[in-house]
Order: C-alpha cells, then sequence, then structure tokens
C-alpha cells in the first residue's frame, strides 16, 4: 500500500503545512541498489587488520538467510576507499581511522525487484565485532514500483551531450517506447568513461620506487590513455600491471616501452599507447608501481578508462 503524506512543521505557536505531494511505501527507497557501500570506523582501541562480512536475508527479521559474503574466505568485489583491495590477511585500520567499504556482489545471486535485508559486521581474525543491521539491498529491475522518483515530472525524448577535455563526446538518449508508461534508455556505452587514479606522496622528499598497491576495476572496457602531473616539474616513471582475480598478484605489464613518465616537466599526457595491451575483462586488478630513481616528491596518474 501507498501512504500519500502531509508533511507539516510547528513554528512554535501553530502548525503549518510544508509540503503534500510525497508518498511513502513499506520496504522502498533501501539503503543500497546493486552495490553495498558504507563507512568502517575502527573504536577498537587499537590498530587491527580486519575482514567484512556480510549477510543477506529475505526477510526482516533477519532469520531466513539468503547469501554470506566474506572477505576473509573470498576478497572477489570488495574495495576500500574505492582503490584498494582487501589482503589475505586482512585491511589495517589504525585506531580511530575511518575508512569506506564497497562490495560488488554477483547481482545474478539476487531476485531482481526484491529487497534483502542486511547484517554487517567486521571480523578482527578472532571475533566478529561491531554487528550493523540497519541496511537494506536492493537489486534495480527497472520496472519497480519501489521508483523513489515517481513523483518528478517525466521528460520526453530529450539528450545530454558530454564534452571530454581530449574532445571526445558521450551522449545519453531517454526516449519512451509506447504510451504504456514504458521508457527505454539508450546510453552509447562505447563512450561511457571512468577515470582510474593513483597519488604518489613523497611528505617534501623523493618518491621511494617500488609497487604503490592494487585497484580493482568491476567492468570491462579500454584504456583510453593517461595523465602525469607533478607539483613541480620534476622526473617520475610508472608501471602499469594488470591480473584477473584468479591469478592475483602475479600482474604483467601492459605498458610496454612506453609508461607513463616525467622527464623533468610537470606535466604530461599520452593517448595513443604505442604498444599497451589496452584491453582488459571485469574485475580485473591494476598494480602501479614507480620504477628508476625518481626526483619528483609528488605525483598524479589518472587512466581514463572507456566502458565496454
Amino acid at each position: 500500500m501507498v501512504y500519500y503524506l502531509h508533511i507539516e512543521y510547528h513554528n512554535g505557536s501553530s502548525w503549518n503545512s510544508y509540503t503534500n505531494t510525497e508518498a511513502f511505501k513499506k520496504n522502498c527507497n533501501p539503503s543500497f541498489t546493486d552495490y553495498v557501500d558504507f563507512d568502517y570506523i575502527n573504536n577498537s582501541g587499537s590498530n587491527k587488520y580486519l575482514h567484512f562480512r556480510i549477510r543477506f536475508y529475505e526477510n526482516e527479521e533477519r532469520t531466513s538467510l539468503v547469501d554470506t559474503v566474506f572477505s576473509d574466505t573470498n576478497s572477489l568485489g570488495w574495495v576500500i576507499d574505492d582503490q584498494y583491495t582487501i589482503p589475505e590477511s586482512g585491511y589495517l585500520f589504525n585506531n580511530l581511522e575511518e575508512k569506506s567499504i564497497t562490495f560488488y556482489p554477483i547481482l545474478s545471486n539476487f531476485e531482481q525487484g526484491r529487497t534483502y535485508y542486511l547484517m554487517i559486521d567486521a571480523w578482527d581474525g578472532s571475533n566478529f565485532i561491531s554487528e550493523m543491521s540497519d541496511f537494506t539491498f536492493y537489486v534495480a529491475s527497472g520496472n519497480s514500483n519501489c521508483d523513489q522518483y515517481a513523483t518528478l515530472p517525466v521528460l520526453k525524448n530529450f539528450s545530454i551531450l558530454f564534452e571530454l577535455e581530449d574532445g571526445s563526446r558521450v551522449k545519453l538518449n531517454s526516449s519512451f517506447n509506447d504510451n504504456s508508461g514504458n521508457t527505454e534508455c539508450e546510453c552509447e556505452s562505447a563512450n561511457m568513461t571512468e577515470i582510474l587514479s593513483v597519488i604518489v606522496d613523497g611528505n617534501g622528499s623523493p618518491i621511494v620506487a617500488g609497487s604503490k598497491g592494487f585497484s580493482l576495476v568491476p567492468f570491462s572496457g579500454t584504456i583510453l590513455g593517461w595523465y602525469l602531473v607533478s607539483d613541480a616539474s620534476s622526473s617520475v616513471t610508472f608501471g602499469i600491471k594488470t591480473c584477473d582475480y584468479f591469478n592475483y598478484p602475479s600482474t604483467a605489464s601492459i605498458v610496454a616501452s612506453s609508461p607513463p613518465q616525467l622527464s623533468a616537466s610537470q606535466k604530461n599526457k599520452d593517448t595513443t599507447l604505442s604498444g599497451w595491451s589496452t584491453s582488459f575483462d571485469e574485475y580485473t586488478y591494476f598494480e602501479f608501481e614507480v620504477t628508476g630513481s625518481p626526483t619528483a616528491t609528488y605525483a598524479r596518474l589518472d587512466l581514463i578508462l572507456q566502458r565496454s
């Protein structure tokens, strides 16, 4: 059942109408749609290596378990602060440190258009701690009666065109199929781009060569180019390696003989990528490393990724 709301506020002497155009439906507007993203702060009083577990239930009482995911037994799909994977030993949380944890589930394991009730907790190697049970999860179906935007006006037959810094364009078309109320969204997915970034800061000293960590990309696509900047004219070279989940952490270079680099300069870019292996599959790990003898004290490398 849908309830139609009349919201009022009190000014100290009388009630006044605020809005009467909102609607409410039980179990709609879930906490997470298609992926789970939450913040965690280590309040234990000491540094801890942590894993995380999410349990999905089909009822609000959380008695009928549907699925359990646990980063200690399978780290696929788990990301810290949008860039770091969770090592086998757990991710190090310093005391009072807060991080954002994201989990990308295999959506085919869940029923579309259904709300699931979550229990989330952390594992410190001995005990499950900090249980959270206020969240819900939903897999979008495209025709749900829980559409939180149902009361907004509908625009028919419109396009949005984005022009990127390199001159390429991304266009989103939306139109109605018929008079039944079903809509169609035509997205030129071949032009949808994302940015994968790594920042290395030597805190005033030259950057130390070596691996700077892994980033998980949950979609397949193509690398279009790279942009590299520093805070001053300097030199630095980045190696980029990739692998899939099953071969992690055995990565292989994709940059051939033309890696991202600065040579006595503050910025550089390359959109040709001669010799590179530019295609990648979904859930590919990217490893970034600094090579040679850098003089830069700070560097930011951005990869431009095109979704397939």
